[in-house]
């Protein structure tokens, strides 16, 4: 989403100032980040021609515990203030089945100390490798 990409050769830009087909470079900043920022990732993009159905994709997906979104802001330097530009994971929602059914888990932070947050990262990601055993079955 955030990745430059270059317009190019047949895939040039039109420009409305010089009426021309010129290259050019098209992508995204974001100007501000919100207190709260929430993340989904679509996996449930392939279609299988030959069954004729969506697939849900396997292949692993790893994050860590901290995001630095300065590196995606159209002004960096308005997050170089210490840690302004760091978001913390709070929780993760995992949908275990195929791309037609299944069920979701959820791993919310335990801001109360209660149980072990590390350890509960460790079950995600056994999870996440045995519905994608089950999977390539």
């Amino acid at each position: 989403m955030v990745t430059l990409e270059k317009l190019e050769g047949s895939n040039q830009y039109e420009c409305g100032v010089c009426n021309k087909k010129v290259d050019a470079y098209r992508g995204t900043k974001i100007r501000k980040f919100p207190p709260i920022l929430t993340l989904s990732l679509n996996r449930c993009c392939e279609f299988d021609y030959i069954k004729g159905e969506r697939k849900k994709v396997n292949t692993n997906f790893e994050f860590g515990l901290e995001l630095d979104v300065s590196l995606f802001a159209e002004n960096p330097q308005q997050y170089e203030k210490d840690g302004e530009g760091i978001y913390e994971l709070f929780a993760v929602l995992i949908h275990g089945g195929s791309a037609s059914s299944g069920h979701y888990h959820a791993y919310i932070r335990d801001t109360l100390d209660e149980g072990d947050w590390e350890k509960k990262m460790q079950m995600i990601k056994k999870a996440q490798e045995e519905s994608k055993r089950k999977a390539e079955e």
